[in-house]
C-alpha cells in the first residue's frame, strides 16, 4: 500500500513539474522566497493592530510567531530528521526527468514541507483571529501558491507539502486553542 502511495505522489509529482515555463519558473522561483511574503505578514500585522488593542495584538503577534516557529522546528526535527526522506531534486531514480528551475534544488531531505507548515500555521491562525473569509481564503491561496512553487521548482512531492500543511495547522490550532483557554482563564479571574 505505502509503495503504490509513492507511486502516485511521483506521478503527480512529475505532472505537475512538468507543467514549466518561463513565466511560471520565474514566478515560482520567487513566490517560494521568504521576503516575497514580507508584505502578506506586514499586512496581518497591521490588521491585528487596526482590530484589537495594542497590547491583545502583540499577545496574539507573540503566539502566531510561536505557532510558525514551531511548524518549523517540528516540520525538521520531527519529519525530515526522523523520516530522511530525499527531496525529488535528491532522488537519484528520477533526478533526470526533473525540470529545476535556476538550479536550486532545496535540502537534502523534504518529507515534510516546511514552507507549506509555515504558510498554513501563518493563515490558519490568522483566520482563527480574524473569522472572516476575507482575510482566510486569501491567506489560504497564498499559502497555497507558495506550496505549489514547492512541487513546481522540484523540491518535493505533493504528499510532503500535505503533509506539511497539515502539520502546520494542527500546530495553529493547538496553540489558538491554548490561547483562548489561556485567555479566558486570565479574563475571568481578573472579574474575580
Amino acid at each position: 500500500m505505502i509503495e503504490w502511495l509513492e507511486h502516485i505522489d511521483r506521478i503527480i509529482f512529475l505532472w505537475i513539474n512538468g507543467l514549466h515555463s518561463p513565466l511560471f519558473d520565474t514566478f515560482f522561483y520567487y513566490i517560494t522566497k521568504f521576503y516575497i511574503s514580507i508584505p502578506v505578514y506586514f499586512v496581518i500585522i497591521y490588521l491585528l493592530y487596526k482590530k484589537f488593542s495594542p497590547s491583545y495584538a502583540s499577545l496574539l503577534l507573540g503566539i502566531m510567531i510561536l505557532a510558525v516557529i514551531s511548524a518549523d522546528a517540528i516540520s525538521v526535527a520531527w519529519f525530515k530528521e526522523v523520516f530522511l526522506q530525499y527531496r525529488p531534486s535528491h532522488n537519484t531514480e528520477i533526478q533526470d526527468m526533473i525540470h529545476i528551475v535556476k538550479n536550486y534544488r532545496g535540502g537534502t531531505y523534504g518529507f515534510v514541507s516546511s514552507h507549506a507548515a509555515n504558510t498554513f500555521a501563518f493563515a490558519l491562525f490568522s483566520g482563527l483571529v480574524f473569522r472572516t473569509k476575507r482575510i482566510l481564503i486569501p491567506l489560504f491561496i497564498w499559502a497555497g501558491l507558495v506550496s505549489y512553487s514547492r512541487i513546481y521548482l522540484g523540491v518535493h512531492y505533493p504528499a510532503d507539502i500535505v503533509c506539511g500543511a497539515l502539520v502546520g495547522m494542527c500546530i495553529a490550532f493547538v496553540y489558538y486553542k491554548i490561547f483562548t483557554i489561556l485567555h479566558i482563564r486570565f479574563s475571568t479571574s481578573k472579574n474575580l
